[in-house]
């Protein structure tokens, strides 16, 4: 029997597919099956795998009927003779050690499930890989040691990959535990997530990361503009498969809502104002107003507060919520603010504050409108004079203090960044929050 079987779900992944496979082959741990289901790609993917599995005797493929992310790795939970259960997806790729040091971490300590962390990728305009890192817990102390996941409130606000670690298996049968099999990718890992958490007693986070996960893909669910739609019905299953087993204590509650929040403020912008958006605003108030109602019950009955999420999440919560009045008007005039904010151009430097995936949106975004980037600025020492797409990142001392428009484009540490920038000089009308 093979240690842990790696489920690897496709669907038209041919760009990707064989860098995925040789990354999953090439672990050192060799005990693995490896469990390829493809949902009827047209674009070469399948006649690839099967030009792999004749390489590889460690290869199954099967053919999945439905399309849906969901059907497709629980058909692979379904064929897996492995002790532990992997997921990777098919545009991304591993690093050679991580399933044998996560299954030597699952060994140790007898856990339900381990994952390690994990770094986003794209490439820029001349072809280089930019990495970024990601990381659970602020707390190098919460890594490498036996936790109960749903105490353990920051899990729930920075725990968002399925694919990242191992499961038992046992563990997931015992607890009925599968993804929804809604259509294609639709955020169906938040329902896994969420259940793996509450149901298990050891699980260990593991802080080097092994994944690359890539952010390149404009099809995939996270570029498709429909978060909220898919996060509301990942959240109602959620809620009523808790009720349905008899867990949806105050414990869980807590655990839930928090996750609840986060998701909700990331995707509060999904649905563009962009009249070319098959998506437009109106199409997101049924989904906005009930995230809205069951977060603010929350609020009310002490199951949600400043205590159960980072400060800059309370804030944001709070204004995110104000209305579904405010919520139109905010998706509305987004671009109008910024361009209010830069004015005319001429002369003016403007400056992204933040090199992560927000500083790329925000650069991106500014780049669509016509504007030119003068420089990033980041208090990451190890990030300065070097590039993102040809533009320099200075530090904070190299921060010019005339003729400035800066985009803070910052998700934890945006207020922290304005008392920084208030502090040095800069005028508060010549800060921006990016969102």
């Amino acid at each position: 029997m093979p240690i842990v079987t790696i489920i690897l779900p496709s669907l038209n992944v041919a760009d990707y597919i064989e860098r995925c496979v040789n990354s999953v082959r090439d672990q050192t741990l060799h005990d693995i099956e490896i469990i390829c289901v493809d949902a009827g790609s047209v674009d070469g993917t399948y006649e690839l795998l099967k030009e792999f599995a004749e390489k590889d005797s460690r290869i199954k493929i099967v053919q999945s009927d439905v399309k849906s992310y969901g059907a497709q790795v629980n058909l692979g939970i379904r064929m897996a003779t492995g002790k532990y259960i992997g997921i990777v997806e098919t545009d991304d790729y591993i690093l050679p050690k991580m399933y044998q040091i996560l299954v030597e971490a699952s060994e140790r300590y007898d856990c339900d499930f381990v994952k390690g962390e994990y770094q986003s990728f794209y490439k820029d305009s001349n072809g280089k890989e930019v990495i970024q890192n990601h990381k659970v817990f602020s707390e190098e102390s919460d890594y490498n040691r036996i936790i109960k996941p749903v105490e353990v409130i920051e899990s729930a606000v920075g725990d968002w990959r399925i694919w990242s670690g191992i499961y038992k298996k046992s563990f997931l049968l015992e607890n009925n535990i599968i993804l929804s099999e809604t259509k294609g990718a639709a955020y169906q890992d938040i329902g896994f997530i969420g259940k793996t958490a509450i149901f298990a007693n050891k699980a260990c986070f593991c802080a080097e990361p092994f994944y690359r996960y890539c952010l390149d893909r404009e099809d995939s669910s996270s570029n498709s503009g429909r978060g909220l739609s898919f996060s509301y019905y990942e959240f109602k299953e959620l809620i009523h498969f808790l009720k349905t087993n008899k867990k949806w204590t105050i414990e869980t509650r807590m655990y839930v809502y928090a996750k609840m929040a986060k998701s909700f403020v990331l995707c509060y912008g999904d649905f563009s104002d962009d009249s070319d958006s098959p998506w437009p605003i109106e199409a997101g108030l049924k989904y906005y107003d009930w995230f809205r109602t069951e977060l603010c019950t929350a609020i009310e009955n002490g199951e949600l507060n400043e205590k159960t999420v980072p400060e800059y999440l309370w804030r944001k919560l709070n204004l995110y919520l104000s209305s579904s009045d405010e919520y139109l008007q905010t998706r509305d005039v987004k671009d109008k603010k910024l361009r209010s904010f830069i004015g005319d151009p001429e002369g003016v430097k403007i400056i992204i504050f933040g090199c992560g995936n927000w500083g790329i949106t925000a650069y991106y975004r500014l780049l669509e409108l016509g504007y030119e980037i003068y420089a990033f600025i980041d208090n990451n020492k190890d990030l300065w004079l070097k590039e993102i797409e040809g533009v320099r990142i200075l530090s904070p001392d190299e921060l010019p203090l005339d003729n400035n428009r800066i985009l803070i484009a910052n998700e934890e540490h945006c207020f922290d960044i304005y008392d920084q920038l208030i502090k040095i000089g800069i005028d508060k009308t010549d800060i921006f929050f990016f969102r």
